[in-house]
């Protein structure tokens, strides 16, 4: 294999593991608490967005005007604490039932996705906002990449980890009976809301750690890099893998990957793009349905691992 292939391949892979951490924030809140939420790519964003503008260097002739000009190391940690704090902000939302929940969710995707397009002198705009990489600056792409994933690899596995210990502890049986069955546990002096909040503003921190590494490993971030229905994918991973349930999500996640990679190798038509990746989603649908039909809890499905194992 060629360098420039293999470097492809990291390439995917540092995706695959980003996605990952995406997944598994969103199976806290929908396979766990039972959260419908469309705008998870809102707090992807967030965290990207406020990393960047955190290690931003402003000069006289950027379009940005603010920036700290902080090292990841430090930005990181910040980015994920006040995305955290938005999350919690606007986290009684879960009170309404799953339709309101859908639409204002969703709304709220398309809010944070007109803000960082059109205020560039917070987000560089359409643009972009690049910062600068110690491991760019110092590694050629090959070695980048490999590096970037076993950063990933790491922190996937850690996110894993901590999330399969939340679902086992009494805060995810709760979760979960709350999920099954709310009134019941209503009954049992379980304050529902109250355990659905604390699940939404996990699950968005979780999606924000990978959306803050996804923009240390691009350098550059600008509003298509997270279009709203990024969320759809990771919804398709979901129930294709198995809801409620971490290795079905980490499989559903590289089903979906599996499938975009053979596209974009064997569906690409130079003169017409856009059918190899029409393709790539009408194959994604039937598969979709494939599964809801004959398992509708997913290839794993929450039976394997009750709590999300």
């Amino acid at each position: 294999m060629t360098t420039v292939f293999i470097a492809f391949l990291l390439n995917f892979v540092v995706l695959f593991l980003i996605y990952v951490i995406f997944v598994l924030g969103l199976n806290i809140q929908w396979g766990q608490a039972g959260i419908l939420n469309f705008g998870l790519v809102a707090f992807a964003m967030l965290g990207a967005y406020i990393t960047g503008i955190l290690m931003f260097h402003p000069t006289a002739s950027s379009i940005m005007q603010v920036g700290l000009g902080l090292p990841f190391l430090v930005a990181f940690p910040i980015a994920v604490a006040v995305t955290g704090v938005i999350a919690w902000f606007i986290s009684p939302i879960v009170k309404f039932g799953l339709e309101e929940l859908a639409i204002i969710t969703l709304a709220f995707a398309v809010l944070v996705h007109i803000v960082t397009d059109n205020e560039a002198w917070l987000t560089g705009g359409t643009t972009g906002l690049m910062i600068t990489s110690n491991l760019n600056d110092r590694l050629d792409v090959l070695t980048y990449n490999l590096a970037f994933v076993g950063i990933l690899l790491v922190v996937a596995l850690a996110v894993y980890y901590f999330t399969r210990t939340l679902n086992f502890s009494q805060f995810g049986r709760i979760l979960n009976a709350i999920r099954l069955d709310e009134l019941k546990a209503k009954s049992l002096g379980i304050d529902a809301v109250s355990y659905r909040m604390k699940a939404f503003v996990i699950g968005s921190v979780i999606v924000a750690i990978g959306g803050s590494l996804y923009l240390y490993f691009v350098v550059r971030t600008v509003p298509d890099l997270f279009p709203v229905d990024l969320t759809f994918i990771l919804w398709i991973a979901l129930l294709l893998g198995g809801s409620g349930n971490n290795r079905g999500a980490v499989l559903g996640m590289g089903i979906y990957m599996l499938l975009d990679m053979l596209a974009r190798l064997y569906l690409n038509i130079p003169a017409h793009p856009e059918v190899g990746a029409g393709l790539k989603y009408v194959v994604t649908g039937l598969l979709l349905v494939v599964v809801i039909v004959r398992r509708p809890e997913g290839i794993l499905g929450p039976r394997r691992s009750k709590y999300g194992g």
